[in-house]
C-alpha cells in the first residue's frame, strides 16, 4: 500500500472525507517533496556546485575540470581535495596538455571541457554561477576532451538519498599512440579513514590498514566491493562496481597510503583504442556509519542491498 492510500484509508476509517482528501495531498507533497538541494557557488574562487541533503554531501571543483572537491557524511569528510580526483591519463610528455610528468586531466591540466550540466528530475539545466535548484533525483554531467577520448563524467544523486553513482564514459576520437595508461577513478579518502575490505571475485576476501603513510600502495586487487572505515569518527564509504573490472596491470585497484590522505585508484584494462571504439566505468559510493565490530559486515551488507548492473556502456 502506498503512503497516500494508507493515509486516506486511516482518515476514511475514522469516517472524515475532508481529512482523507487532505492526509492524500500532505503524503502526495511528502512522496514529492524534493530529496537534493544543488547550489553553483559563485563566492568561492574557483567556482563550486554543491549538492546535498543534510546527510550527504558533495562539491565539484570547477578549477579542477568539474571533478569532486569533497564528500561528507552527517559533517565528516569521506573524501577531500588532497589530489586529483576523477580521470587522468597517462601519455607520451608533451602530448595533449598535460603535466610535465605526462599526466593529463583534472588539476593536471589538459582536459578541455566542452559542456556541463545539471540534470534536476529530468530536466537540463546549462551551468550557471549563484544558481539554486532541488529536486529527488540529481545528475551532474561533464563533456570534456581528455587526451585521445572523449569523457563523458556523470554524478547522479537517486531518489534513495543513501548514495551517489559516478559513471565515466569514454570513446576514442583521435590517434592514441601517445596514451599508455589511465586511472578511470580516483578518490583521495581522509586520512582518519585507514581500515579497508574488499570483496574479491567468487567471493573471496582481502583486507589490511592503511595507517603509516609511506607512501606504499597496497590492495592491488580486482574486487567487486570494497569498504573503507575509519575509527576516528566510526564512519566510512563502500565502494561497488557493477562487475569485476579487469586490471591493466599489476596495479588493479590501489589504495595509496600516504601522509595527507588514503588515495584509491582504479587503473583498468583499456578494451580498444580503436578510433570510433568506446566504453565506461562505473562506480557507486554509499557511505555508512559503523563501529568497530561490525563495520566490516556492515559494508558487505551494504554491497549487497546497492549492488547494480552497467545499463549502457555508451558515451
Amino acid at each position: 500500500m502506498t503512503k497516500t492510500c494508507l493515509f486516506m484509508s486511516i482518515a476514511l476509517i475514522a469516517g472524515d472525507t475532508e481529512a482523507a482528501a487532505v492526509a492524500g495531498r500532505d503524503a502526495d507533497a511528502a512522496v514529492e517533496a524534493p530529496q537534493w538541494r544543488v547550489r553553483t557557488v559563485r563566492d568561492r574562487k574557483p567556482e563550486h556546485v554543491c549538492i546535498d541533503n543534510g546527510v550527504i554531501y558533495v562539491s565539484l571543483n570547477r578549477g579542477q575540470a568539474w571533478t569532486i572537491a569533497q564528500v561528507t557524511y552527517k559533517r565528516d569528510e569521506l573524501v577531500g581535495q588532497y589530489g586529483a580526483n576523477g580521470t587522468v591519463s597517462a601519455c607520451a610528455k608533451g602530448l595533449w596538455g598535460g603535466d610535465k610528468s605526462g599526466w593529463v586531466g583534472t588539476g593536471h591540466g589538459g582536459e578541455i571541457i566542452e559542456s556541463f550540466h545539471l540534470i534536476v528530475d529530468g530536466k537540463m539545466h546549462e551551468y550557471s554561477s549563484g544558481v539554486s535548484l532541488a529536486g529527488r533525483e540529481v545528475t551532474t554531467r561533464k563533456v570534456s576532451k581528455l587526451g585521445p577520448f572523449r569523457h563523458t563524467a556523470e554524478i547522479t544523486f537517486p531518489a534513495s538519498g543513501d548514495c551517489l553513482v559516478e559513471k565515466h564514459s569514454y570513446a576514442v576520437i583521435e590517434d592514441a599512440a601517445g596514451f599508455k595508461s589511465m586511472y578511470a577513478f580516483m578518490h583521495c579518502m581522509n586520512k582518519t579513514i585507514k581500515d579497508w575490505s574488499a570483496v574479491l571475485a567468487e567471493g573471496g576476501s582481502k583486507e589490511g590498514r592503511a595507517a603509516d603513510g609511506l607512501g606504499k600502495f597496497v590492495l592491488q586487487e580486482e574486487f567487486k566491493s570494497l569498504a573503507c572505515w575509519g575509527d576516528a569518527n566510526r564512519k566510512g564509504v563502500v565502494y561497488i562496481y557493477p562487475e569485476i573490472y579487469a586490471g591493466g596491470d599489476s596495479f588493479k585497484n590501489s589504495i595509496w597510503d600516504r601522509k595527507r590522505d588514503t588515495k584509491l585508484y582504479l587503473r583498468p584494462q583499456i578494451p580498444s583504442l580503436e578510433i570510433g571504439s568506446h566504453f565506461s566505468f562505473s562506480v557507486k559510493l554509499v557511505p555508512f556509519e559503523a563501529g568497530p565490530e561490525d563495520w566490516r559486515e556492515r559494508g558487505r551488507e551494504l554491497a549487497n542491498e546497492h549492488d547494480f548492473e552497467l545499463r549502457d556502456s555508451k558515451p
